[in-house]
C-alpha cells in the first residue's frame, strides 16, 4: 500500500492511507517499544547477553550453555547479528534496552534498524562493546508535515464505502488512527479531511505534534532527539542459519505476489535469473495473495499466470519476463506462443472452481469490505501467514531476503542438502526497480498489503 501509482482503480482506503503510507515509509517501523528493531521472541540457544557475568556451576544433570566462540570476523552488511543494547536520552534516562538473555537479532543493511544503529555495528567483533551518540538525522529524523485535505471521485468513495458520500459525514478507515470527514461534494469530486489530534502519540512510531487547518506535523515519538546507545555484539549468525531455512534435496520455493503490485513485480524480476540458473534443480513457483488490491485486471492477470504455469509450464517464465516489461498481457501471449484455446479452457475452469468472478461481484465477501478475495492460492497463503505482496516461502518456511537475484539465489541455495555447482555462480546484487520495466533499481522494503 506504500506506492500505488501503477494502479488505475484506486479505492478509498488506498487514497486515505496515503498519509499513513508517508509516515510508514519515512519512519522505520520497529518494535522494542518503538525503538530500533524487531525482537526475537526466543533467542537461539547459543546466544548470550554479551554482558560480563559470574559463571554459574551447572547442575549435575545439566550441560553448560554453549557460548559464542570469539572470532576475528567483523560484522559487514548482510550479516545477521545478535546485540545487547541500552538506549538513553542525552540526560541519561533509559528509554529502551534489550532483555537479559534475549539479544536483539537483525540483519545489517536491510533497513530493519535506524541508520546510526545499523552503521554502528559494522566492523564490530563478537564481544566488542561500543557507545555511540546518534543525532536525529541518524536516528528518527526531524518532524515532517503532511496535508490533511484530499480529494477523490464519488465513484471511488462509493466503491470503498458502499454508500454515497454525505456532507459532514465522519468515518473511520482501517489503518488510519483518526476520523475522517467529508467537507465538500462538488460535481463528481469528494473532498475529505483527516482529523488527527495534536500532541497525540497514536503508537510509538507515530506521534502527531501539531495540527493546523491544512496540515499536520508528525514523526516517531523520539523524532528530533539525540540518542545514546551502549552496544555489545553477542554473536554473528551463519548466513543460512540466520534465515532459518530447512534443507531438502530439491528446495520448493513459493513466491507470493499480486500481479500488479509494484513490489511483487520487483521480486519476480529478481527471481527470474535465479530460475534460469537453477532450472529444474529447484521447484520455483509464483503464487498469488488471497485478495486483490489493484482492481479486476489483477484478478484476470493472476488467473492467466496461474493457468499458464499450471498447463503450459514450459512457456511460463518467458511469458512472465515479457509481462514484466510493460504489463502487456495480450502481446506477451503471442510472444511466448501460448496456446490460447488451452488457456481459455483453464480460465473458465478456474473461474468456476474458485468463484473468481462471483467474489469480485459480491462486495459482501470482500476482505475488510475493501478488497475482493482471490481463492486460487488462498490455502497456501493462509498456511504460511502471507499478508501481502511479496512473500517468500522456502521449504514451507517464510523467510526474509533482499530482492536482488544474488540474495534470492543464496536463500534458495541454503535450502539444498547438497548445493549444486550453480550456487557458486554470482548473480546481480542490485535489486530491480519496483513496477514494470527492467531498468532502474530500488530497495527491498516496500510491499502491498
Amino acid at each position: 500500500m506504500k506506492n500505488m501509482k501503477n494502479s488505475r482503480e484506486k479505492n478509498l482506503n488506498l487514497i486515505l492511507v496515503a498519509i499513513i503510507a508517508v509516515v510508514a515509509v519515512s519512519l522505520i517501523m520497529l518494535s522494542m517499544s518503538g525503538c530500533i528493531g524487531p525482537k526475537t521472541e526466543t533467542p537461539p540457544e547459543n546466544e548470550t547477553t554479551g554482558q560480563e557475568q559470574e559463571p554459574e556451576e551447572p547442575a549435575a544433570n545439566e550441560t553448560p550453555e554453549e557460548q559464542p566462540i570469539p572470532s576475528d570476523e567483523a560484522v559487514k552488511a548482510g550479516d545477521t547479528v545478535m546485540v545487547d543494547y541500552v538506549g538513553k536520552l542525552e540526560n541519561g534516562s533509559i528509554f529502551d534496552e534489550s532483555e537479559p538473555g534475549s539479544p536483539l537479532k537483525f540483519t545489517v543493511g536491510t533497513g530493519q534498524m535506524i541508520l546510526g544503529f545499523d552503521e554502528a555495528v559494522v566492523g564490530m567483533k563478537i564481544g566488542d562493546k561500543k557507545t555511540v551518540t546518534l543525532p536525529p538525522e541518524k536516528a528518527y529524523g526531524m518532524p515532517k508535515t503532511a496535508p490533511l485535505i484530499q480529494t477523490l471521485t464519488v465513484e471511488q468513495f462509493i466503491r470503498a464505502m458502499g454508500k454515497e458520500p454525505v456532507l459532514d459525514m465522519e468515518f473511520n478507515v482501517s489503518g488510519v488512527f483518526w476520523q475522517i470527514k467529508v467537507v465538500a461534494i462538488e460535481n463528481e469530486t469528494v473532498t475529505i479531511k483527516h482529523q488527527p489530534e495534536p500532541d497525540t502519540e497514536y503508537n510509538p512510531q507515530l506521534k502527531v505534534f501539531e495540527v493546523t487547518e491544512d496540515e499536520m506535523t508528525y514523526g516517531h515519538s523520539l523524532t528530533g532527539k539525540t540518542l545514546v546507545f551502549e552496544i555489545t555484539l553477542a554473536n554473528i549468525a551463519d548466513e543460512c542459519e540466520a534465515m532459518g531455512i530447512v534443507k531438502s534435496d530439491k528446495p520448493k520455493v513459493n513466491i507470493f505476489v499480486m500481479s500488479y503490485c509494484p513490489y511483487g513485480t520487483q521480486i519476480e524480476k529478481g527471481i527470474i535469473p535465479v530460475q534460469e540458473l537453477l532450472g529444474s534443480k529447484a521447484d520455483i513457483n509464483i503464487n498469488f495473495v488471497h485478495y486483490l488490491m489493484h482492481g479486476t485486471k489483477e484478478g484476470d492477470e493472476n488467473t492467466v499466470q496461474y493457468c499458464i504455469q499450471k498447463e503450459q509450464e514450459d512457456k511460463f517464465w518467458a511469458y512472465l519476463a515479457c509481462f514484466l516489461e510493460k504489463g502487456d498481457s495480450i502481446d506477451c501471449l503471442d510472444r511466448a506462443k501460448i496456446d490460447k484455446d488451452k488457456l481459455a479452457g483453464c480460465l473458465d475452469d478456474a473461474d468456476k472452481t474458485y468463484n473468481i468472478s462471483a467474489y469480485v461481484n459480491d462486495k459482501s465477501t470482500w476482505l475488510n469490505g475493501q478488497f475482493p478475495v482471490y481463492k486460487v492460492h488462498e490455502d497456501l497463503a493462509k498456511k504460511y501467514g502471507i499478508g501481502g505482496s511479496p512473500g517468500v516461502v522456502i521449504n514451507d518456511n517464510m523467510i526474509q531476503t533482499n530482492r536482488d537475484p544474488e540474495s534470492l539465489k543464496k536463500a534458495i541455495c541454503c535450502a539444498f542438502n547438497k548445493k549444486p555447482a550453480e550456487c557458486n555462480q554470482a548473480l546481480s546484487t542490485t535489486p530491480p526497480s519496483p513496477g514494470f520495466g527492467f531498468t532502474g533499481t530500488g530497495g527491498s522494503e516496500g510491499s502491498c498489503g
